[in-house]
């Protein structure tokens, strides 16, 4: 039998800017994700021509959004 196993994890945050074109607004944007996850294989060998492969994995993200609005009013 052999075996194979691992973690992955990943986390972003992100901010951007936003300016509505058509007056003074300004927008703040931010997301956050964070993705973590586990998995492992398996291969059972049932003969020398014919091999049983089980796998399984488990995987957990969230993914958070923000938006602000820092300025407001019009442009004249």
């Amino acid at each position: 039998m052999e075996f194979v196993g691992g973690a992955y994890a990943f986390v972003e945050d992100f901010v951007g800017y936003v300016v509505n074109p058509t007056s003074t607004q300004l927008f703040v944007s931010g997301q956050e994700t964070k993705s973590y996850a586990l998995y492992g294989q398996a291969d059972w060998h049932l003969t020398p021509k014919l091999t049983a492969t089980f796998g399984l994995r488990y995987t957990d993200e969230t993914k958070d959004f923000r938006l602000n609005r820092v300025g407001s009013g019009t442009v004249s």
